[in-house]
């Protein structure tokens, strides 16, 4: 059966009735939780009812212990509604503490005004404390927690000052982008050559000791080694990439209230690798999720809707 993703501006366009969405026999509509989060977050719960209408499935990638798998799993069709509760349900539930990692993205995008190191770390050990809280209650004596206390400490400190470090040679993105090439990137045609190819062709002399697949997300960085980067994780470090070299970007990418949109963009192009088609109104997004697939050899087709 083929499915078509549909990214959130259809659904938004669907429902104010400038573009008409029916159920067909042929494919299946296709939605995931990051739907949910953007209707949460804009307070449009009621566009719920277009994905019911048209008999959209939700797509799964994470398992019951939050991990992000490398498959996906597509649910029979519910009511939207009792997904959106589950959802709901689950986050009210997990551990959680705002880190501030918003406003770090936005830092490392060129507004080193956008944290400040020293409260940064603060509240990087606070988050740690309240995470752990009482995982050491069952070790005999306090030693354990006293040297887990203290390695915390030296963690934030260390923190601390690359922080500090960086604020001092961050520059605007547009700068950035210029010291690294003049060739403007949205430029670049597929004819020529895969996109990935030819920006690392430009960039790779500006990234000693760093090869493609590192900068693009298929592998980390040589100074973080652990398990190998799922999929999804690894389509949402491309298309930071993309926007952060200059293809097709995103706008006002160092401004907090865009951040949670470009981030849904990754996500959305994420969950459509793992379907048969990704539809969407957005052209920045559509050039870049061309670029991505191409990249990770997915052949996802792209349905750009033009109005």
């Amino acid at each position: 059966m083929k499915t078509v993703y549909i990214d959130q501006n259809i659904v938004q366009y669907a429902y104010e009735k400038k573009l008409i969405l029916k159920h067909y026999d042929e494919f299946e509509w296709v939605y995931s939780d990051e739907h949910l989060a953007e209707m949460i977050r804009s307070n449009k719960i009621n566009m719920l009812r277009v994905l019911k209408d048209i008999k959209s499935r939700h797509i799964k990638i994470y398992d019951n212990k939050f991990k992000i798998t490398d498959s996906a799993n597509l649910e029979p069709f519910r009511d939207p509604e009792i997904v959106l509760q589950e959802y709901k349900d689950t986050i009210r539930e997990a551990p959680q503490h705002d880190f501030g990692f918003t406003s770090l993205q936005t830092f490392f995008q060129g507004n080193k005004n956008a944290i400040d190191p020293k409260i940064f770390t603060e509240k990087f050990k606070e988050g740690i404390a309240k995470l752990t809280e009482g995982a050491f209650d069952n070790i005999d004596g306090h030693e354990s927690k006293a040297q887990f206390d203290l390695l915390i400490d030296v963690l934030a400190s260390e923190l601390c000052d690359t922080l500090s470090d960086a604020r001092e040679q961050i520059k605007p993105l547009s700068e950035m982008r210029k010291s690294i090439s003049k060739t403007m990137f949205s430029n670049l045609r597929h004819e020529n050559g895969p996109i990935i190819d030819q920006i690392w062709a430009i960039i790779s002399t500006f990234s000693p000791g760093i090869t493609k697949d590192q900068f693009f997300g298929k592998e980390h960085f040589p100074f973080k080694k652990q398990e190998k980067i799922p999929f999804l994780l690894g389509i949402a470090k491309c298309h930071s990439g993309l926007n952060y070299v200059g293809y097709w970007p995103d706008e006002k990418m160092s401004s907090l209230s865009k951040v949670y949109g470009i981030n849904s963009d990754a996500s959305h192009i994420g969950h459509a690798a793992f379907c048969s088609a990704l539809m969407s109104a957005d052209d920045r997004l559509c050039k870049k999720a061309r670029a991505i697939y191409e990249y990770f050899n997915v052949g996802t087709i792209i349905f750009q809707v033009r109005f």
